[in-house]
């Protein structure tokens, strides 16, 4: 279980939380929804601890093998798709590895796994961020706007991908 105990987060002088409590059971999905600026990406980053609250408290989630898709793409820009999407990869058997990775670019519409991100579109890095996130074997997931950039098309393609792989694990979307 995560909890959040009477947390409280200003920006100057914008108050997004105020003693707030907030409990979220393992192993299951949830959708953050709220109007730009309510708080949502700074909740999910103070869940990461990437953002301190300033004051209450999070349960530590040090424990926790942890992967996100956020907002900006955050990829080695110098390296192919495939390099990005190996650097997380762990315990995989190297022979059958490739073949199902090459098989996931596809299903999420990428056929030149090995050209470099930095040549890449828009919509063409989200979904590299995505297959990382996705192969990094994490317990706990955080998409922050992880379909920006993508069409109507693609994005079915990227939920169908993505709705098999968090299956049992803890999802903040």
């Amino acid at each position: 279980m995560i909890e959040l105990k009477n947390i409280s987060k200003k920006f100057g002088s914008r108050q997004l939380f105020s003693d707030t409590n907030l409990h979220f059971e393992g192993g299951k999905i949830y959708a953050l929804i709220g109007t730009s600026g309510c708080g949502k990406t700074t909740l999910l980053r103070m869940l990461m601890g990437l953002e301190i609250p300033d004051s209450g408290t999070i349960t530590p989630l040090q424990n926790y093998r942890k992967a996100a898709v956020f907002q900006e793409d955050r990829l080695c820009e110098n390296l192919s798709a495939m390099q990005n999407v190996l650097m997380v990869v762990h315990n995989h058997s190297k022979n059958d590895l490739l073949d199902q990775l090459k098989e996931d670019f596809k299903q999420v519409g990428l056929d030149d796994i090995y050209q470099k991100v930095s040549t890449l579109s828009g919509g063409m890095k989200r979904r590299v961020a995505i297959l990382r996130a996705m192969y990094a074997n994490a317990d706990i997931i955080f998409f922050d706007e992880p379909l920006k950039g993508l069409d109507d098309t693609t994005k079915e393609k990227v939920m169908l991908f993505i709705k098999e792989r968090i299956k049992g694990k803890t999802v903040f979307w």
